[in-house]
């Protein structure tokens, strides 16, 4: 019956929602917003952007799987066990991510990010290599281990960037990046993927490092020398701390105290020793 496979996950989908809506324990309290003044998207925010940009590649690495499980078992004269096969990676998926779950652990979330994302990327390698069917069930199941964890450590990082009002919108950039990952990952080929994976660990890497003053003011002052491109981000740099300046001159702040405060609140640590 192949609508079977269909009907139970549907079934699913629905036991499943249904607990997660009569779950109150860990329900957040309501917060009032009378008269709060609308801002800007959360993915203007590079840690936003950053981890959407991982959840893209995660999401290429699910949509490869599939499509590549179910052709490789029709090759193989058996479809119906690619059913099998991605049961293993959900499986995988599943039981790595309520082991992690159950875990306290000490390690900075960044840290835990980046090596879940290092080793996400490293999980797809076997792929490349499996003859039977069995072999890419392992390869398979190994690969999910890795995701279900990189999921909640970067659901959680959201949850440290953004306010607790617009939870809602910072977890939803992520999942659409997942979701438009899992689209393309059918499309793209296997040199592609790896970019993309390759490119997500060095987002990852990156966003470390700016971390550092020093890494980020090195990286600053690269970027504003550049010949054309620097040269456009110097004239909106300069307009945004006049706008600010006039602002704080306007509402009778002296001028050296308006320079330090606009100083301050400079996007790029280059201007702030004034």
């Amino acid at each position: 019956w192949p609508q079977a496979g269909v009907l139970t996950a549907a079934l699913l989908l629905v036991l499943g929602v249904t607990a997660l809506v009569l779950q109150r324990g860990t329900e957040p309290p309501l917060q009032r917003c009378e008269g709060a003044t609308p801002s800007r998207s959360l993915l203007r925010q590079a840690e936003i952007r950053l981890l959407a940009l991982l959840m893209l590649a995660m999401g290429v690495i699910v949509g490869t799987v599939d499509i590549t499980s179910v052709a490789f078992a029709e090759q193989r004269g058996q479809p119906l066990a690619a059913s099998w096969v991605l049961s293993a990676y959900a499986l995988g998926s599943c039981a790595a991510g309520l082991l992690f779950g159950a875990q306290k652990l000490q390690i900075p979330l960044p840290r835990l990010l980046l090596t879940g994302a290092a080793a996400t990327a490293l999980a797809t390698l076997p792929l490349l290599w499996v003859g039977s069917l069995p072999a890419l069930a392992v390869a398979v199941l190994l690969a999910g281990v890795f995701f279900a964890p990189t999921m909640i450590v970067a659901m959680s990082l959201v949850e440290q960037y953004v306010p607790e009002s617009r939870l809602t919108e910072g977890m939803t950039w992520l999942l659409a990046g997942l979701n438009i990952g899992v689209a393309l990952g059918a499309k793209l080929e296997r040199r592609i993927l790896l970019a993309l994976l390759l490119l997500a660990v060095a987002a990852i890497v990156s966003a470390r490092l700016l971390r550092q003053e020093a890494y980020r003011l090195r990286a600053d002052t690269v970027l504003l020398r550049l010949p054309v491109i620097g040269r456009v981000i110097r004239d909106m740099h300069a307009a945004r701390m006049a706008r600010t300046l006039a602002v704080m001159l306007a509402s009778g702040l002296p001028l050296l105290e308006g320079l330090s405060v606009t100083a301050r609140t400079s996007w790029s640590p280059v201007p702030r020793p004034m």
